[in-house]
């Protein structure tokens, strides 16, 4: 399989389907972040209760979309699972419905370090109407998950210095917003 662009630039070569489909969605989303400058894209999960949402970020595996398709599970209104766009202006973040997924726990039920979380299994969760929150929510919380496998797991609300700099970390078009991007992602978690 080969994935060029509309210059007939080869982007990608792969014998797996599922590797192509992953660049894809990674080319689409590029696409569409370039395509909306206004906004600041942060890899991030979200849901929202009552229009006030509640973000989810930190590096892959900690548990973000199996926490956001479980709030959606329980009456939370789902923004998305994976990237999001936040608007400065309103400090508000809209939805981006992107298809869910969340890992399961291989069969053996073993427990796996996080440089093995790739090799669980993803599945996709559906989302009925009406679980999917209509228009933009305004960020009321940032929570950074830690999976902790002998810990009693409790959620805490982000705050300080290490919150924004997950933030900032996870803002994927920071080069365009520059010091927009520290301000406004600094007055978020004040």
């Amino acid at each position: 399989f080969q994935l060029s662009n509309e210059n007939g630039e080869i982007l990608a070569k792969t014998k797996q389907l599922q590797e192509l489909q992953q660049i894809l969605k990674s080319e689409v989303s590029l696409a569409l972040i370039r395509a909306t400058p206004e906004y600041m894209w942060l890899h991030a999960s979200a849901a929202a209760c009552d229009n006030a949402a509640f973000l989810l970020t930190g590096v892959s595996g900690k548990g973000k979309s199996t926490l956001v398709t479980s709030l959606c599970e329980v009456g939370w209104k789902f923004l998305s699972d994976d990237m999001l766009p936040f608007d400065a202006t309103s400090s508000s973040v809209l939805p981006f419905p992107a298809l869910a997924m969340r890992r399961v726990p291989n069969e053996s039920r073993e427990f796996l370090p996080p440089d093995r979380f790739d090799e669980l299994k993803r599945v996709f969760v559906e989302m009925e109407e009406g679980m999917i929150q209509d228009g933009a929510a305004r960020v009321s919380g940032l929570i950074i998950p830690e999976y902790d496998p002998e810990g009693t797991n409790e959620l805490e609300i982000a705050r300080g210095y290490s919150a924004a700099a997950d933030l900032l970390e996870g803002c994927i078009n920071f080069i365009e917003h520059d010091q927009a991007a520290i301000r406004s992602l600094c007055e978020l978690i004040e």
